[in-house]
């Protein structure tokens, strides 16, 4: 049941994406203008290629410095540790989003691919952390 929840929705909106209608109130007929148009866009293209290198950098730096961090915390068995697997929780993404630009201008580094990268890292350190 829980997976007909999760699932449905998403069948439904490939589905209508198929739609040759502007409004999918109703389905009108089957195209593939909607898929042309988007592979023929370099903007969206060049966004999505962006999109997984930041993905691929942060998951892979986030990880390795996470588990690093992890094992560092296990063996020298710090009372903060609690502390830190509440972290997550506690501070709300929003908060750390609009700080750590605040934090990249106030370091007059341009806000590209790198500080989108690193505030990825730093926000994936947070559960990789906390997860080894």
């Amino acid at each position: 049941m829980v997976y007909l929840f999760l699932y449905v929705p998403l069948v439904i909106v490939v589905l209508y994406s198929f739609n040759d209608s502007r409004l999918n109130a109703e389905w009108v007929g089957f195209t593939l203008d909607w898929y042309r148009k988007l592979f023929g866009n370099r903007d969206m293209l060049q966004a999505a290629a962006n999109s997984l290198v930041i993905a691929l950098v942060s998951a892979s730096v986030a990880t390795l410095l996470g588990t690093l961090a992890g094992v560092a915390l296990h063996r020298f068995k710090l009372r903060v540790l609690p502390l830190l697997v509440l972290t997550p929780i506690a501070i709300p993404e929003l908060l750390m989003g609009v700080s750590l630009v605040i934090f990249f201008i106030g370091l007059n580094m341009s806000l590209g691919m790198l500080s989108v990268t690193l505030a990825h890292i730093t926000f994936c350190l947070l559960y990789t952390s906390d997860a080894a």
